[in-house]
């Protein structure tokens, strides 16, 4: 074999070895990132856990549920919260998936949902820390809606079962008391 033909039989095994290892390198590149996009948004939730999170508003229009752990205890006014229900709510807090960024315009807050006037209000405090999340409207696909954290121009589309239990009244928060004695009796 000639000295032309060994150079290009070594270019084409290096193109090829490029081809193979593609793959594998985007993996490498892309560990960092989080597989549903959020860590590498303003909606990263994944700091916010029922035992650091002091304080839980939701502002739905008129409307305003504030859920108050105290001593380990959630409660709602005077009443416990249903540990069931807050878990639920901080696993759909976890489990927000940011599907893609649909504006960074200002402007285009409102036709999203996601302005201060129209939006459902979900307010974290957390050591002290206030962190306010404008939740807008419903997506076309089930469990999509808009979102953004406030002082962000970013707004979202995300999916997770959370704008539901943010339109949620304090009956459905409450823990269920058990039967009463008129009920027990018959």
């Amino acid at each position: 074999m000639d000295n032309k033909n060994i150079k290009i039989l070594i270019g084409v095994f290096i193109v090829m070895a490029f081809i193979i290892a593609m793959p594998w390198l985007s993996r490498q590149i892309g560990s960092g990132e989080s597989n549903n996009g959020s860590k590498n948004s303003s909606l990263d939730f994944s700091n916010f856990s029922e035992k650091a999170v002091e304080k839980i508003a939701i502002k739905n229009g008129e409307a305003e549920q504030v859920l108050i752990s105290q001593e380990g205890v959630w409660k709602l006014g005077d009443a416990e919260v249903d540990e069931t229900k807050l878990s639920d709510f901080f696993a759909s807090l976890k489990n927000l998936a940011v599907k893609e960024m649909v504006s960074q315009n200002e402007a285009n807050q409102a036709k999203f949902g996601v302005d201060k006037e129209t939006s459902i209000k979900l307010i974290l405090t957390q050591n002290g820390q206030t962190s306010l999340f404008l939740v807008g409207k419903v997506g076309t696909a089930p469990d999509q809606f808009y979102m953004r954290k406030d002082g962000i121009k970013n707004t979202y589309l995300v999916e997770s079962t959370l704008r539901d239990k943010l339109t949620w009244d304090a009956s459905k928060w409450k823990k269920a008391l058990g039967k009463s004695t008129s009920e027990k009796s018959i």
